[in-house]
């Protein structure tokens, strides 16, 4: 048995498993040798006494602290929040400590980043979803990016409106299992150089309805795995070429409802994997040559509701996969011969709603072959339409009621045409068909 000096809480006697002895009882101890040193069995006895008293402190102290740390615990437990006027507030599938994986969050007043409320999250490390709803506008202006890496089972993120204006450089670095991020309706301006960099699990990322204006290089750095990418109803007019290079998995990509004009035949470079590409409702007045030679697995191709007068006869090379076209509501007058020649696999043509005047068997020879199967369509109004000279047989197709000028009957080698009374019925089937 021996006594062994641990400052600064005094000593410890060596029994065994060392006893922590506070250097109050230390004290004691010594002075009753002092004080008898003729009694040596006596004092021995008092000093195992001492002992075992302290030891009983030392125990309900540590009980004590126990309690008190499983206390604080419940206090911080994000799921759990009990005070009155609290600026986050949680709803989690599980209350318990570190049971919870799914939290859905609502943040009701101003909260900062140094906000204390932040911490409550450490109690819950195993939050597999989480999302933040904001009450009110510019409650919350930044990515809480350090609250995020402490959960290491995280896979989806969602904000909802949050005013972040920016979104900065590494804002969702360190986070390995995270494959969906929700940032719709966040008033986000300006998308940062490598804004999601280290993602490298990411597969989804939806930044529909916000106010970016402008996809630079760069931007979606290291992010190798993202699939598909939502870009809808945001203000972007200006695309750097090879803006979307880092992004080789990407199979959709959604840009409808933006701003842009102009196309070039590096604005979608590095997307070799890509199968749909959604361009509808921007303000495009031309396809050029190879517009879209980078997409060589592109199967489905929207292009409605822009402002597209002019298709280059090599706008559509590279694309052998291609099966869906859309052009509808465009101003096309004017088609070129072999305008669909990089694209042999065509079978859903939409035409409807242009200024077209002529078509010709030029026009759709490439694909021709491919409206004999009855799962594919073409579809065609006639407002402006005078003529027509399809070179085909087996089907004749009447709807010259719906043009404004006479049409010469048509002989179709596609089995259906659908004819669109823009009057009466949007998409009403009105062909007729007969056999020769």
């Amino acid at each position: 048995m021996k006594l062994k000096y641990d400052s600064p809480t005094g000593y410890r006697l060596i029994r065994g498993n060392f006893i922590q002895i506070p250097f109050f009882c230390f004290r004691a101890i010594m002075k009753m040798f002092v004080m008898n040193p003729r009694f040596l069995l006596l004092s021995v006895l008092l000093v195992l006494s001492a002992i075992n008293l302290c030891e009983s402190s030392t125990v309900k102290n540590r009980n004590r602290k126990k309690q008190q740390r499983e206390k604080e615990q419940k206090e911080i437990n994000v799921c759990d929040i009990e005070q009155e006027n609290t600026p986050l507030y949680c709803y989690c599938n599980d209350n318990k400590l570190a049971s919870a994986e799914d939290a859905n969050c609502l943040i009701f007043n101003k909260l900062e980043l140094s906000d204390p409320i932040w911490a409550h999250f450490n109690a819950q490390m195993y939050i597999r979803k989480l999302s933040f709803v904001v009450r009110s506008d510019g409650m919350i202006t930044y990515v809480p990016t350090g609250v995020l890496r402490q959960l290491k089972s995280l896979n989806t993120i969602s904000f909802q409106h949050a005013k972040f204006d920016a979104i900065e450089s590494q804002s969702f670095a360190s986070l390995p299992s995270v494959s969906t991020i929700n940032l719709n309706k966040n008033n986000i301006n300006v998308l940062k150089w490598h804004s999601f960099e280290g993602l490298r699990n990411l597969t989804l990322l939806n930044l529909d309805e916000n106010y970016i204006s402008e996809l630079s290089r760069d931007i979606f750095y290291d992010v190798p795995r993202l699939q598909k990418l939502f870009l809808n109803h945001n203000n972007i007019s200006l695309l750097h070429d090879k803006a979307f290079k880092h992004l080789p998995s990407l199979q959709e990509l959604e840009l409808n409802d933006n701003k842009l004009s102009v196309l070039t035949s590096e604005s979608f470079s590095g997307l070799r994997l890509l199968q749909r590409l959604d361009l509808r409702n921007n303000q495009i007045r031309m396809l050029g040559e190879r517009s879209f030679i980078e997409m060589p697995e592109l199967q489905e191709l929207d292009l409605d509701q822009n402002r597209i007068e002019v298709i280059s006869n090599r706008a559509f090379d590279g694309l052998k996969n291609l099966r869906k076209l859309r052009l509808s509501e465009n101003k096309l007058s004017v088609l070129e011969p072999d305008f669909l020649v990089g694209a042999p696999s065509i079978n859903l043509l939409d035409l409807r709603e242009n200024e077209l005047t002529t078509m010709t068997f030029d026009n759709i020879k490439p694909v021709i072959m491919n409206f004999y199967n009855n799962s594919s369509y073409f579809y065609l109004d006639g407002e402006y339409l005078y003529s027509t000279e399809y070179k085909m047989k087996y089907i004749r197709i009447i709807c010259q009621s719906l043009f404004t000028k006479s049409v010469s009957p048509a002989r179709f080698s596609l089995k259906q045409i659908f004819c669109a009374d823009n009057v009466a019925s949007r998409d009403t089937q009105i062909a007729e068909r007969y056999m020769l």
